[in-house]
């Protein structure tokens, strides 16, 4: 590349090539560089003023002084006096006097002019001068690569690309890259960081640079004294939880894509904690920047007892926060917080689902919906005046609601999966009737609000409120229309309770097996299962090997009109494993051990299990509470508390979740099983690998960790940390995660180190989110979902990305554990480069995506309470602030790091509220209360 052309005020290079002397050696004097009429300056000396005398010698009258950089012209000389050589000047306005050049150390003045007059260097022909030979007796003391600053008291002024001028002083570095060269005395490098240019190293008999050594700021007496930390050991009336913290991969992970970084799965926690975060309470005093972070009385009192204080913040994204606002050049150095990478996994999982939604489940769905569709009106018209009519002309009007929902989009989809059958096709081929009644279901659809009878159902009330597009679905009307078809497809239950439902349930599953598209179904029922959970309910899987044992293989339609047959397979639907999960409305009253019998049945693309939904579940009511006194909505610190946080147990019952009847119970029993589930189950499928990840946030033994992460504030802020993350599962997988029903009893080279970067001291959410992020990549070529997938491209690089970074953090948090030092080129890592990653990850995520959103914040609606018309929020706002007070090799010093916001809140179940919704209350500032724990770490 070209160097630049710059126009620097430095010095002149343009020096007059000094005259050789003839006379006798002057003592110990040097030998002289200027001349009679050159301008010269006063150069270093030792700290005072160069004298003036009446004469030469140093008996002679001093009659001014001139301080350093100041110009002159020589008048005279050289003459030799008392072991110097003087020269007579003219230093302005007439007057002259004699000075001294220098002695046996050093020279007092110099030719040429000072730093700060004008002068110019072409840097094009730069690095095509030759050394012309013109420094004699001196030579570099640097080499290519080697960083450098100005020795103390220069500085550096140059012209900038606004014709200002930019000043540089000492504590700033240069990286030279090309030279030296030797130009008319002047020993010159080409160098670049706090200024890209050519730089002297030497001029005029003066060493002007010395190697680099950032010395950062000392730390302000602020005097705050604060009280010792709030460290408590609850006892609990249920089991201590204690996690199968093996690190482990799932089958589809096979060897690490990624090069350079460690394996996550060979990091090995140490026996105790051998790290250097301060004790506490912290003396402020004693620590640099905290006078920069701009905290208040009650902040600094909070930092000094926890080690750390987290403030409300209003950076939009991770990455955008971790840019802005201080200064690593300073010495102010990050902490890299589990919630920014955290985030990055959500990014990747949801943008995963969406892109194959976008690219390939639409259409797969498609094609199966209508190839099923034309299979069930053929069905129909095979029993016409049977008693299998109307539950055959039932089962065509489900798969045309269907239809209906996905035409919506059609025009939409540009992905790249063929479907064996057109939607238009489909419902082009339906009488009027039939089309009219699918419409008339379909509008409830459509209309997103209040809960309805289905028409083709037995008593079966619907929440139609479910299927107004939430989470990212919006965004398109193929994404929008996908969401209410797998929304219909995933809810409306055959129950097995009544006979026509059944059957309409079980000429539903004929009519997929019939079509040609089981295939279809089959596999992407599998991914499903693996990216979410498996399915909740009874599903053709389940239904179709029955049905063939008792049909026989060919399904045909008279062995299925006969009802001791049906019996059969109804007696062995029953006889099946149930929902764990309900997710139906439930009548007023119904009781606990009703449940199963009420919500048994067949749904083709049924909701998945997952553990949080399943805890839910069975901690409100009928589970918890009787009629009079019902738990009609879960908490999120209910998952948190059976997941192993003692301090979430303290939260629910301080909320009198122990007041309902069975609530310590059930979450007794669901501890238990928690201990009973293997790094290995969590690690199949990859939403349990996410809460996989989360769980070290909520129980880990507190002899591994730093005094600050034994504290109640700590692991409150932890709890915060999992309720962030959790929302943004919730949020990725809200169309397919089972929602928890309640019913109420009535309602290159390497610059410098300049900042000493931390990274928190929890590896296993770093190594738990590498192996997810490898997991899902691996999953999805496993399946063959990359093969002519653009959308996906973005998903592979992220991942590749995420799962290095993870794993290097992992590292290095369980280095810090064991005290070991990082490297240079970790800490410069940290220091240059996590923001860059962070933001990276998300452009190449978001770059199919119109109009990607301005911020973070979402929202996701988890339980559902029809009776008492109220559904469950969890959501993430703006990015908080963290400071904590960490160590490094100049002593204590303020760190800065990023937190979720939290929040959790109940709302009209008529009215869900989208991500556009919740991100107009955000800008607004429009938000409901933090929870009353987080004041234990936040302090506004």
């Amino acid at each position: 590349m070209r160097p630049l052309v710059i126009s620097l005020l430095l010095l002149s290079l343009l020096v007059p090539i000094p005259r050789m002397y003839a006379q006798e050696a002057c003592g110990d004097a040097p030998t002289p560089r200027v001349d009679v009429g050159a301008t010269a300056y006063v150069t270093f000396t030792d700290g005072t003023p160069l004298n003036i005398r009446s004469a030469p010698g140093t008996s002679a009258e001093r009659i001014d002084q001139l301080p350093e950089g100041s110009s002159f012209t020589v008048g005279d000389g050289p003459t030799c006096a008392d072991g110097y050589y003087w020269w007579r000047i003219d230093y302005g306005d007439g007057k002259q006097g004699w000075v001294a050049e220098g002695d046996a150390e050093e020279y007092f003045i110099a030719p040429g002019t000072p730093m700060g007059s004008d002068g110019a260097i072409d840097l094009d022909g730069f690095k095509d001068a030759a050394d012309n030979g013109l420094c004699p007796d001196v030579s570099s003391r640097f080499s290519e690569g080697d960083f450098v600053e100005l020795v103390p008291g220069v500085t550096f002024t140059y012209s900038n690309y606004s014709g200002g001028i930019d000043e540089i002083g000492s504590n700033e570095w240069f990286h030279f890259f090309h030279g030296p060269i030797c130009v008319s005395g002047a020993i010159l490098w080409e160098a670049e960081g706090a200024y890209y240019g050519v730089i002297p190293e030497f001029l005029n008999g003066v060493y002007l640079l010395e190697p680099f050594e950032f010395v950062p700021a000392e730390p302000v007496a602020l005097g705050i004294t604060a009280d010792a930390p709030v460290i408590t050991e609850p006892v609990l009336p249920v089991p201590t939880v204690i996690p199968d913290e093996r690190l482990v991969a799932s089958e589809f992970a096979g060897l690490w894509t990624f090069t350079g970084a460690p394996d996550p799965l060979l990091i090995e926690m140490p026996d105790t904690y051998s790290g250097d975060f301060p004790s506490l309470p912290v003396n402020l005093d004693e620590v640099r920047f905290v006078a920069d972070a701009g905290l208040s009385d009650a902040q600094l009192r909070a930092l000094a007892q926890n080690g750390f204080v987290v403030v409300p913040g209003d950076a939009s994204y991770f990455d955008d926060a971790y840019f802005e606002g201080w200064d690593h050049a300073e010495g102010k150095a990050d902490f890299i917080t589990t919630d920014a990478v955290l985030d990055t996994l959500y990014q990747l999982y949801e943008n995963t689902l969406k892109y194959l939604e976008m690219d390939q489940l639409y259409g797969q769905v498609s094609g199966i919906v209508a190839s099923s569709l034309v299979s069930a009106r053929q069905q129909w018209e095979a029993v016409a005046g049977t008693m299998l009519e109307e539950p055959a002309r039932r089962a065509v009007i489900y798969y045309a609601v269907a239809a209906l929902a996905l035409e919506q989009g059609a025009s939409d989809y540009t992905g790249s999966y063929p479907p064996l059958t057109s939607i238009g096709e489909a419902l082009a081929s339906l009488d009027s009737d039939t089309r009219a009644e699918s419409e008339a279901v379909y509008a409830m659809i459509a209309a997103e609000e209040g809960s309805g009878k289905v028409p083709i159902l037995t008593d079966y009330t619907e929440d139609f409120s479910q299927y107004k597009p939430r989470s990212y679905y919006p965004s398109t009307e193929a994404l929008s229309s996908y969401f209410r078809a797998m929304m219909w497809l995933g809810r409306i239950t055959f129950r097995t309770k009544d006979r026509i439902d059944t059957q309409t349930g079980l000429l539903t599953v004929r009519a997929l097996a019939q079509s040609g598209a089981y295939d279809r179904w089959a596999t992407l029922d599998e991914t499903l299962a693996w990216l979410v959970g498996p399915v909740d309910d009874l599903s053709p899987d389940d239904a179709l090997p029955l049905m063939r044992s008792i049909y026989g293989d060919d399904l045909p339609l008279g062995a299925m009109a006969d009802d001791t047959l049906t019996d059969q397979v109804i007696a062995g639907l029953l006889a099946l494993p149930g929902p764990k999960i309900n997710s139906i409305e439930l009548p007023v009253g119904i009781k606990e051990d009703e449940l199963d019998a009420f919500s048994r049945g067949i749904r083709v693309f049924g909701q998945r299990f997952t553990f949080d939904g399943y805890v839910m579940q069975n901690l409100i009511y009928p589970a918890v509470g009787e009629r009079q006194k019902s738990r009609a909505l879960p908490m999120v610190e209910d998952v948190a508390a059976v997941l192993g946080s003692d301090l979430a147990f303290v939260v629910t019952d301080a909320a009198g979740a122990t007041d309902f009847l069975h609530y310590t119970e059930n979450l007794d029993e669901l501890r238990q099983e928690v201990n009973t589930i293997t790094a290995e189950a969590w690690q199949e499928t990859l939403y349990g690998a996410w809460l996989s990840a989360l769980q070290p946030l909520l129980v880990r033994d507190d002899a591994l960790y730093p005094p600050l992460m034994q504290t109640d504030a700590w692991k409150y802020k932890d709890i915060n940390t999992f309720a962030g993350s959790y929302t943004q599962l919730k949020h990725a997988t809200l169309l397919y995660a089972e929602q928890p029903y309640g019913g109420l009893g009535g309602g290159g080279w390497l610059p410098p180190v300049t900042s000493y970067s931390v990274v928190e001291p929890n590896p296993l959410v770093f190594a738990r989110i590498a192996i997810a992020a490898h997991s899902l990549v691996s999953g999805l070529e496993a399946r063959g979902y990359f093969e002519n997938a653009q959308l996906l491209s973005a998903v592979r690089f992220s991942a590749t990305d995420i799962e290095s970074l993870a794993a290097v953090l992992a590292d290095l948090a369980v280095r810090e554990l064991r005290g070991e030092p990082f490297t240079s080129e970790e800490y410069y890592n940290l220091q240059e480069h996590f923001a860059q990653r962070l933001s990276a990850i998300r452009m190449i995520l978001q770059e199919a995506i119109v109009d990607p959103p301005e911020r973070m914040a979402l929202i996701a609606d988890i339980a559902s309470n029809p009776s008492a018309k109220q559904i469950l929020y969890t959501a993430v706002g703006n990015v908080d602030t963290l400071w904590v007070v960490t160590n490094s090799p100049y002593g204590l010093q303020l760190t800065r790091g990023f937190v979720y916001s939290s929040y959790q809140f109940t709302g009209d179940i008529q009215s869900r509220l989208t991500d556009d919704d919740w991100r107009a209350r955000v800008e607004a500032g429009d938000l409901p209360p933090r929870p009353s724990w987080s004041s234990t770490y936040l302090v506004p």
